[in-house]
């Protein structure tokens, strides 16, 4: 439920210390939608789950084939869970740019990583969406060469 921001964290102590003081100073609680939704969902979680990891299963092989046919362009640490992967170029690439060509000129939303750990040249893309994966990454690499030609 990480679109709605209904969920979970797992993390060491220290680190759940700070995520909850800054939840204290930003949120109060979810609105009651959302809170709504959440239920519905729990209460039907084992299919919902099997249909989302579905989804995930498909993308993350179109993702992963992908991948490999790139190596010379990023590092990439297969993910071990989740529905985002955190590529890095292998060059320098000033991500702002890059990032903004794509929302500009081919409507794909990709964050540079520098706003999400403040990590320069690292692009975040999720591969949790139902429909079109596939279809992203082709649009996606026509902005890749047009950025890099």
């Amino acid at each position: 439920m990480e679109g709605m921001r209904i969920g979970w964290i797992v993390a060491q102590g220290d680190i759940l210390k700070k995520c909850r003081e800054i939840r204290y100073y930003t949120t109060v609680c979810a609105p009651v939608l959302e809170q709504e939704i959440s239920t519905l969902v729990h209460r039907h979680r084992d299919s919902v789950i099997r249909r989302n990891q579905e989804i995930v299963d498909v993308n993350f092989a179109i993702l992963e084939t992908w991948m490999s046919k790139r190596h010379s362009m990023f590092n990439w640490v297969k993910p071990q869970g989740g529905t985002v992967t955190f590529p890095k170029f292998k060059n320098a690439v000033n991500t702002d740019d890059f990032c903004k060509v794509l929302a500009e000129g081919y409507g794909i939303l990709i964050p540079p990583g520098k706003y999400a750990f403040d990590t320069e040249g690292f692009i975040r893309i999720g591969y949790g969406r139902i429909r079109n994966f596939a279809e992203g990454l082709d649009v996606f690499e026509s902005g890749l060469n047009e950025y890099f030609s």
